[in-house]
């Protein structure tokens, strides 16, 4: 059979980028953007319109209080009447379990009984859950626990104990929720160490990456546009955009363990916070001037949305 022109010059490009993919795997790779997902309550209809308008799909969050009575033990039957209320058996996508409280407490604490004790309630839940929803894929906010003094064995051992939560689990959902917002730290080319906390994102981004390649789970990192900070005067304040732009790419883009997250959870609670906003002299001072407030929260979601692309 003759081999025409076409086929020579299609075959060697082929070729070449065989070669590519060989030489440069993670580069790329990282060409492929990961999905963004909606995990946020409290939504005005005019954000719920633009979300919808845009085709952005929502990650299904199962807040403690749908999931225990007592903060420690699964309250079966309630937990089991909410995923009836909140999906449907025809439900695809993601499911988090967002138990936090004294479970999670004990999960992340120095004593082995208690920890083991929460696991099982954890285990049982997801259990739970994947047996009424098979269709969704499941899993727990804030797992694997972070650390905030870089990498060592003690984070790691309590990590290492979460093995049958990793184990039930379908995916992988890290809370990456900002902290320092200092623009030199989050600069995707060329990130410096945070002053006394490793590098933050990527030492509890790289851990979470190697869990989701040990235990074969999919990694689904959680993502705010707010300073989740202890200092009063600057929690819950807006990330600026730049900064957030970065953070959102140093997220996305990022190789290891030879893998990278397969989507983000961008999570909010505008509603509640605006409400409950004398609390915090942030959310006072961005509320102050706004006249309209469900045309301001769609105009940020707006912002910040458009930083993700």
């Amino acid at each position: 059979m003759q081999v025409t022109e076409y086929q020579k010059r299609n075959s060697s490009l082929l070729f070449l980028i065989a070669i590519l993919l060989l030489v440069f795997p993670g580069r790329m790779n990282s060409q492929v953007q990961p999905k963004l997902y909606i995990g946020m309550s409290g939504l005005n209809p005019q954000q719920e319109a633009y979300i919808k308008d845009n085709g952005l799909e929502k990650a299904i969050i199962f807040y403690q209080k749908e999931v225990t009575t007592d903060g420690s033990n699964l309250d079966v039957d309630m937990f089991t009447k909410n995923i009836m209320e909140k999906t449907s058996a025809d439900n695809t996508g993601i499911a988090i379990i967002d138990w936090e409280g004294p479970a999670m407490k004990a999960i992340s604490g120095s004593n082995d009984s208690d920890a083991e004790a929460a696991i099982q309630q954890f285990v049982k839940a997801v259990g739970t859950a994947k047996k009424l929803r098979p269709n969704l894929k499941w899993g727990f906010y804030g797992l694997p626990v972070r650390t905030f003094k870089g990498s060592n064995n003690d984070w790691k051992n309590i990590n290492a104990r979460l093995s049958p939560i990793f184990t039930a689990v379908d995916i992988i959902a890290p809370s990456l929720y900002m902290y320092n917002v200092n623009p030199r730290v989050y600069n995707a080319r060329s990130p410096i160490l945070e002053l006394g906390s490793g590098d933050y994102i990527y030492v509890n981004l790289d851990y979470a990456l190697e869990m989701g390649k040990k235990y074969n789970k999919e990694v689904y990192p959680f993502i705010w546009q707010k300073r989740n900070s202890g200092n009063s005067n600057m929690a819950m304040s807006l990330i600026p955009v730049d900064i957030f732009k970065n953070y959102y790419k140093m997220i996305a883009s990022r190789v290891s363990s030879g893998k990278r997250v397969n989507g983000i959870i961008w999570w909010d609670s505008q509603k509640y916070f605006y409400l409950n906003r004398k609390k915090y002299p942030a959310l006072q001072k961005e509320y102050s001037d706004v006249k309209d407030v469900d045309q301001y929260d769609l105009n940020t979601f707006k912002t910040y949305y458009n930083a993700t692309k």
